[in-house]
């Protein structure tokens, strides 16, 4: 990598927030970009951290800075959801474990029980499966948490979706991210080294275990999940190839924290993402009321309730754990299939999805390549949709800039691009520190200037006591004459 691709990257770094905005359209089909279709449910808790019911809908933005506050962790922005009271000064949860599932249709949900539930207000005008994992600096709560504990903490994060999976991920020495690899049909894991990475056969293993609901089992013949004999869930197809595979992938995470106890025995907190990002893809493949999506839905409320209950044993059910289902309404946009297709045409050499199927499955959104124009792509795509009831939006805007996850540090952006210190000399680049710097400075400026002025003040009294009145050391007593 070339000293300025490095200097580039290290720009755009600085700036996530506005490079990620300035490639992003937005599809709508009104004025309105908020909904609360969504859902946040607390499937475990311990009996010290508080959820308490909550009238109020959970910006999706702050998901994250929940899951840090319930594990003792001072939050990082200020709350405006009211469902979580202070918790125990004396105890911390061992572990945050979070799954996200995005692709739900509106009105339906996974069938699982939980403690409490609470409506989750996303603002599409930015993408809910990165907010979600948002905490305040442009941090996933994973690298927030390997940060505050200098690397320690097991941060494993899950997806199909490698974009995904490294955004929920941290750089800690203890932190694996995990995604789907369709050339190869393995599940890769980084470091490459883990035991999370799985073969073609380990993904079919681990399906052929997996406990399915009543009706449903893996067929290793065929490759594909049947029901009543009939293939549903095929490995030969993309879509549902993704969907097993993080299927498989939930099965593996179990399967090694069990067998290497060392991972989750330690004192520090873990925090685990396992999103579940293909089924928006179904959706958009089948359509959402095809057996495929609704077997996908029965499976996920049998699998995920499982997985969560593993898990929490691991830690001694001293774990939270949460759901968060993210709405996606598909028939919003297919029924304007040849407005889409349309915008698909024209804005395909602009693109970072390389197929249609990929380019519906991230509508709302439209991700530009790193190469596009943001003011071309948005006067075509304005010109494709004249006419049309959807709409495109552009332009950036705050919900974009503050939802935008880096799983790595800011600040280790020297270590991740190898810029060197003779670049750094030359560039003038700012050293490496820890987030922790500017409070330790603070503390120890403030230790000394109130040292400084007490000893001034002290030096002062001294210099100006006087010995025969201010003090008894010095002082002579009156001497009486003895009376008889």
């Amino acid at each position: 990598m070339g000293l300025s691709t490095k200097l580039g990257l290290l720009l755009c770094l600085a700036t996530i927030s506005s490079c990620w905005a300035e490639r992003s359209l937005f599809l709508s089909k009104s004025e309105n970009t908020v909904s609360t279709d969504s859902k946040f449910s607390v499937l475990h808790a311990p009996g010290y951290v508080n959820f308490v019911g909550s009238s109020l809908p959970l910006p999706a933005k702050e998901v994250g800075a929940v899951s840090a506050f319930a594990l003792g962790l001072a939050p990082s922005k200020t709350l405006t959801w009211d469902g979580l009271s202070p918790g125990s000064l004396f105890h911390r949860p061992k572990s945050n474990i979070m799954f996200v599932v995005d692709g739900v249709k509106p009105g339906e949900s996974i069938a699982v029980e939980a403690q409490q539930t609470s409506k989750v207000e996303v603002d599409h005008t930015a993408p809910a499966s990165l907010s979600v994992h948002a905490v305040a600096g442009g941090k996933s709560l994973g690298a927030h948490v390997s940060d505050l504990f200098h690397g320690s903490p097991l941060v494993l994060s899950m997806s199909a979706d490698e974009h995904l999976a490294s955004a929920a991920g941290a750089g800690g020495k203890n932190s694996v991210s995990m995604f789907y690899d369709q050339a190869t049909q393995k599940v890769v894991a980084q470091p490459a080294n883990s035991l999370m990475a799985m073969t073609t056969n380990q993904v079919q293993d681990n399906l052929a275990t997996l406990q399915l609901p009543a009706g449903y089992k893996f067929d290793r013949n065929t490759m594909a999940i049947v029901s009543h004999g009939a293939p549903i869930l095929s490995m030969n197809n993309k879509e549902s190839a993704s969907f097993l595979a993080e299927l498989a992938s939930l099965k593996q995470i179990v399967k090694v924290l069990s067998t290497d106890s060392s991972l989750v025995a330690d004192n520090i907190p873990d925090v685990l993402t396992l999103t579940i990002s293909s089924l928006k893809n179904l959706h958009v493949e089948f359509g959402s009321n095809s057996p495929q999506v609704k077997a996908a839905m029965a499976i996920l409320s049998s699998v995920i309730p499982q997985c969560a209950t593993e898990l929490s044993k691991l830690y001694q059910d001293d774990a939270v754990v949460e759901l968060v289902e993210l709405a996606f309404d598909s028939e919003q946009f297919l029924t304007h299939a040849g407005d889409v297709s349309a915008l698909y045409k024209q804005l395909k050499d602009h693109l970072k999805a390389q197929t249609m199927t990929a380019f519906q499955g991230d509508l709302p959104h439209i991700h530009l390549s790193a190469q596009a124009s943001h003011e071309v792509a948005c006067q075509r795509a304005q010109e494709a949709l004249s006419g049309s009831p959807v709409k495109v939006v552009c332009g950036t805007s705050e919900a974009a800039a503050s939802s935008v996850v880096s799983g790595r540090r800011l600040l280790s952006v020297n270590v991740l691009y190898n810029i060197t210190s003779d670049d750094a000399d030359k560039y003038n680049l700012a050293f490496v520190r820890s987030e922790n710097w500017t409070a330790a400075f603070t503390m120890f400026l403030l230790v000394f200037l109130i040292f400084a002025l007490s000893t001034l003040a002290i030096a002062y009294v001294l210099w100006t006591m006087d010995p025969g009145s201010d003090t008894v050391i010095y002082r002579m007593t009156n001497q009486r004459i003895k009376m008889d």
